[in-house]
């Protein structure tokens, strides 16, 4: 199975990027470390996107070992029970940390993943 086109690019602060291609024509961009990261965890994961009942778009990884969406924001910002991962910009292919915040509320489940 081929993999998404990667990007490379640096932000205005000199910090390297990664650009994830998905479908529908997007790019989700994070920081070279936290790829680096996400893709040792999940070497064979497969990037795309979902999306929930309102229609909001998120960057999910599907480990063909298990066939479930893991949300690339939650990766980054760390997951935390009982919150919500919000954008501060609004563009959720935006998964900088510093875009990325937790807000109270959401999920209710246990915790699934980490960075490590």
């Amino acid at each position: 199975m081929a993999r998404n086109t990667i990007f490379h690019a640096t932000d205005p602060s000199g910090v390297a990027l990664i650009g994830v291609s998905l479908a529908l024509g997007r790019t989700a961009w994070l920081y070279r470390s936290d790829f680096e990261r996400i893709d040792a965890l999940h070497p064979d994961g497969r990037w795309g996107v979902t999306h929930n009942s309102e229609g909001r778009i998120f960057v999910r990884i599907r480990p063909p070992r298990t066939q479930r969406n893991i949300y690339v924001a939650r990766l980054v910002a760390g997951d935390f029970e009982r919150t919500v991962v919000r954008y501060r910009d609004g563009n959720s292919m935006n998964l900088r940390p510093t875009n990325l915040k937790h807000d109270n509320g959401g999920g209710g489940r246990p915790r699934r993943h980490s960075l490590g």
